[in-house]
């Protein structure tokens, strides 16, 4: 599951960005691809709002925070964006989204195709 508790985009450094404020994958079913296709979706949403990038926190383990670099997100949020201890600030910038909701994307008209 995801969701963010901002309606639109956060002006942070002058760049739009959607506010991703949790996204959780059970530890059961973790490994699955769960997470990438949520995560093409919350791409998808930025996009949808106008957003260049997706500002998050994380938890600081080493799989969740490989999880979110496989996927393109660098260490950081953009100010003022504030930190969030013990979380691992993060951010998507824009050509991580891009790819991400391409990704989305194809799948649809993969899907549709079937």
């Amino acid at each position: 599951m995801w969701g963010s508790k901002t309606a639109g985009t956060l002006e942070l450094s002058s760049v739009p960005y959607y506010a991703l404020h949790w996204l959780e994958v059970r530890g059961d079913i973790r490994g699955v691809g769960i997470g990438k296709v949520t995560m093409a979706l919350v791409a998808l949403r930025a996009r949808e709002l106008g957003a260049d990038g997706v500002a998050l926190h994380a938890v600081n383990e080493p799989d969740v925070l490989a999880f979110y670099r496989s996927l393109g997100a660098v260490d950081g949020v953009p100010r003022p964006w504030p930190s969030r201890r013990p979380l691992v600030g993060l951010h998507c910038p824009s050509a991580a989204i891009q790819r991400l909701a391409q990704a989305a994307e194809d799948a649809q008209e993969e899907a549709n195709r079937a």
